[in-house]
């Protein structure tokens, strides 16, 4: 019983081992040639390597990384979400431009110079990177030994996926406020990644084979919104940099932050709604199908209970205050 366990327990370690090889591969690939579909997909793995990092911490395993390797992959992560930001601006401004028929050719000349700045920076960040200290990460060499007393590695996952859920549920709630739509939009990705996870190594669970089509969804118009925000952000430092009284002399600049307003609510749309359903489905196959007796039902309520609970949830539901003609 104690081998089967174990075997289960490594399940974590082999996702990261995988997601470690994919990871090495994009970045190989991104150092090279700074491809812009080998840096998000460099990002995405990084992604995945954090989000089960966090579940791993939640069961207390060993971890394959230390401090130094960790921090170093989080530093390359912000410098290269920076690079992937300023080429998603670019490819919005070029859309916008044709929708808005303007030029905006000041601001198209300032990512320009942006671009220039950011990728010698990237580039150096590349160039340094120490690579070779993740060698035996990845190649199951470091796999770590387990105490006699292992942790259930489905019962804790099951612990975690509930929490997850309900600090989903509690962001759905604050989504008049962009700051929480962030969160909502990293801790929605973080809940894909893990069932990513459970599909890839427990299939025979109703988890694992649950269809994470519309959840993909709410990501991509969360992920939408997140790129319209950022961009609107982007603006407004273009804007304050330029000379006092910018928007008088060119108006156009208004009408696309107005704009950028506008789409970004139109992707919130709907999103309360289709992300509660999912979060209900989920808790449904968590609590009748994910293990098979009453006992554990029983003592991951209890254990979920005894947690310290999160914030209190506002007085502003879902996605009320936008209806009412309120911005995110």
């Amino acid at each position: 019983m104690e081998s089967t366990n174990i075997n289960k327990n490594l399940a974590v370690y082999r996702f990261l081992e995988t997601q470690f090889q994919v990871f090495k591969g994009y970045f190989i690939v991104t150092r090279a040639i700074q491809d812009e579909e080998a840096i998000h997909q460099m990002r995405v793995a990084i992604k995945r390597i954090r989000s089960i990092q966090k579940l791993k911490k939640h069961l207390n395993f060993p971890s394959l990384l230390n401090d130094e390797q960790y921090n170093d992959i989080k530093a390359l992560f912000a410098i290269s979400g920076q690079m992937r930001d300023l080429q998603v601006q670019q490819k919005l401004l070029r859309k916008f431009t044709k929708e808005l028929e303007f030029e905006f050719v000041e601001l198209k000349e300032y990512l320009i110079e942006l671009e220039v700045t950011l990728g010698e920076q990237f580039h150096q960040s590349l160039l340094s990177f120490n690579l070779k200290q993740f060698e035996g990460v990845g190649n199951g060499s470091e796999l770590p030994d387990f105490a006699e007393d292992n942790i259930d590695l489905e019962k804790e996952s099951f612990v975690f996926l509930h929490k997850k859920l309900d600090k989903i549920h509690h962001l759905i709630q604050s989504m008049d406020q962009s700051e929480f739509v962030h969160d909502l939009r990293k801790q929605v990705k973080h809940l894909f990644f893990i069932l990513h996870f459970f599909s890839s190594y427990f299939p025979e669970r109703k988890i694992g084979a649950y269809d994470t089509i519309a959840l993909k969804g709410v990501g991509e118009k969360l992920g939408n919104w997140n790129d319209r925000e950022v961009f609107m952000r982007r603006v407004e430092e273009f804007v304050g940099s330029s000379e006092e009284k910018y928007l008088e002399s060119h108006p156009e600049y208004s009408q696309l932050m107005e704009y950028l307003k506008e789409k970004k609510q139109e992707y919130l749309q709907g999103i309360d709604v289709d992300l509660s359903q999912e979060l209900d489905n989920i808790k449904a196959l968590l609590n009748n199908g994910f293990k098979e007796t009453e006992k554990l039902t029983e003592d991951v309520i209890n254990k979920v209970s005894s947690s310290q609970p999160g914030p209190p949830s506002p007085p502003v539901s879902g996605l009320a205050s936008l209806t009412h003609g309120k911005n995110a």
